[in-house]
């Protein structure tokens, strides 16, 4: 496992109001089997306090797990749809993602990954997200 600083940047909502969040945490990195894999811990800044997150990803799908304060496992794969059980520590709510579109590319060591995905929140349509998520090696030793 090597040391990576992740940028995820988050655009979510329609065309009427848009909302944007972006977030830079620090975690590990390992590539097995022609898969790869990122762990963080969730910062307060996303409300997810006490949650670790593990990014799994190939050339075709990304796959996001989420254990500990809230917990959910979805999964993006282009022209598929995934249905999950998203758990908090007030309510526990069924997710349904379209995946419109996954782009997976690593050029001078650093990986570019990008999703977009219409979702559903307990059978509501919650409009579009688009997710940009930049890994590349934590140089610094402060992490």
């Amino acid at each position: 496992m090597k040391p990576v600083k992740i940028t995820i940047k988050s655009s979510s909502g329609d065309m009427n109001k848009s909302d944007k969040l972006t977030v830079v945490v620090y975690g590990q990195m390992a590539e097995r089997s022609g898969e790869n894999y990122v762990l963080y811990d969730e910062t307060a800044l996303t409300g997810m306090e006490g949650t670790k997150t593990t990014i799994k990803w190939d050339e075709k799908s990304l796959l996001v797990l989420r254990t500990g304060t809230y917990d959910n496992r979805q999964e993006y794969r282009q022209g598929c749809s995934y249905e999950s059980i998203y758990t908090t520590p007030y309510l526990v709510v069924p997710i349904k993602v379209t995946t419109k579109e996954v782009i997976a590319k690593k050029a001078n060591g650093i990986w570019r990954l990008h999703v977009e995905y219409d979702m559903e929140i307990a059978q509501v349509d919650n409009g579009s997200v688009i997710l940009d998520i930049k890994i590349e090696e934590d140089v610094s030793s402060e992490h």
